[in-house]
């Protein structure tokens, strides 16, 4: 997502017109060793948010067991893990830590609230 904003500062070309980027210019990081700023990411399959990783949180708000698999399965509330101390994502934290759910489900509503969902050609 971050690949067609930095060719296009590199190339010193303009967004086109009327188009909403989800990603970031790369340009200062490989270039002047700058740090991103932290922001969310989201897991999709298709059309589907599947989970949302906000630093060394990662809640799935759906699973599944492979492209094209049976036995989707949707978590409400959703299954979080802290990737710094599980990075297998095996133990599930969100009884624990509510207020972390919480702003991983704001960050999932803005981010909805931002995109235009178009067709997709994986099926």
């Amino acid at each position: 997502m971050d690949l067609f904003p930095t060719v296009l500062a590199l190339a010193g070309a303009a967004l086109p017109e009327g188009m909403v980027m989800d990603g970031l210019d790369l340009g200062p990081v490989l270039f002047d060793r700058s740090v991103l700023p932290p922001r969310p990411f989201f897991y999709y399959r298709g059309d589907e948010l599947f989970a949302c990783r906000w630093g060394e949180w990662k809640a799935h708000f759906q699973t599944q067991p492979g492209y094209a698999q049976a036995g989707l399965e949707r978590h409400d509330p959703p299954v979080l893990f802290h990737l710094g101390r599980d990075p297998s994502e095996k133990r599930d934290v969100a009884a624990a830590h509510p207020e972390v759910v919480a702003q991983l489900r704001g960050l999932v509503e803005t981010h909805r609230n931002g995109v235009v969902p178009v067709p997709t050609n994986l099926r």
